[in-house]
């Protein structure tokens, strides 16, 4: 064999050999996705919003809208979203409008260090298509938000264990935005006029 078809082997072998590591690390990098649901909630009773946008990881937009209810529940609870198998949520991002307060809020919710190794360890204990998952978030007419996670049993008899609920993020306070009102002037008015909120005073 000569030098220069040996040089040529050894640099084949090497090209190979980078190809077979970057896919590797292309597959440790690519995050595990689940199926679960998301949940928006408002209020509480009396404290309706509407949530402009609510954002998971920074690229996965959750629509959100008009929501009166479930923010003091236990679990929280309001309007269902249907999702692709996404990744665990690492970051919620929301911007929302409180009709009684007539102000903006937003918020930046990190979930807590180990919330991944969580989820996957609550998938593993109540594994899908058995029970379905709902990651819960809540955003409050007074400026708060808040995080749950909830599996639940869809056909289970006896004494199967039916699932949990558990809050991520008890309760966390948004900062106040900038917006102007005026936009959600008859929303406000609406809600006067069926008794959920009080007329501003004058």
């Amino acid at each position: 064999m000569t030098k220069h078809v040996a040089n040529c082997l050894a640099i084949s072998r090497q090209m190979v050999l980078l190809v077979l590591i970057t896919g590797l690390v292309a597959c440790s990098s690519e995050r595990k996705t689940y199926e679960y649901t998301v949940i928006v909630s408002g209020g509480p009773s009396g404290w309706p919003v509407w949530v402009e946008e609510v954002t998971l990881n920074g690229d996965r937009r959750i629509p959100g809208g008009a929501i009166s209810y479930g923010y003091d529940q236990t679990p929280p609870t309001g309007g269902r979203i249907v999702i692709d198998p996404a990744p665990v949520p690492e970051l919620v991002e929301a911007r929302w409008f409180s009709h009684r307060e007539q102000k903006f809020y937003e918020v930046s919710l990190p979930m807590p260090e180990e919330f991944s190794e969580t989820v996957a360890e609550w998938f593993e204990d109540y594994p899908t298509p058995k029970y379905g998952h709902y990651f819960i978030v809540g955003f409050s007419g007074k400026g708060q938000a808040l995080a749950w996670w909830r599996a639940s049993c869809r056909d289970c008899a006896g004494d199967e264990d039916s699932g949990f609920a558990a809050p991520v993020i008890d309760e966390s306070r948004a900062e106040a935005a900038n917006g102007d009102p005026s936009g959600y002037q008859a929303q406000v008015q609406h809600y006067i006029d069926k008794g959920v909120i009080p007329a501003p005073a004058r």
